[in-house]
């Protein structure tokens, strides 16, 4: 293995997982304990994103 790639192994072996991945596993954690859960951590909405914000503001 090269040196660069061992200092990332280094790094990733620190890492820490995020909030939002954390929040995610407590809200699986209740689910799983029976718990109705509304998760509004993450995840893709079940709407279109409105035209309004999509389109181009500006053009050249």
């Amino acid at each position: 293995m090269n040196g660069s790639l061992q200092c990332l192994n280094a790094h990733l072996a620190t890492a820490r997982p995020s909030a939002t991945y954390r929040m995610m596993d407590r809200v699986a954690e209740r689910r799983a304990a029976g718990a109705r859960v509304i998760s509004l951590s993450a995840g893709e909405p079940d709407f279109d994103t409105p035209t309004h914000v999509s389109s181009p503001r500006c053009t050249r």
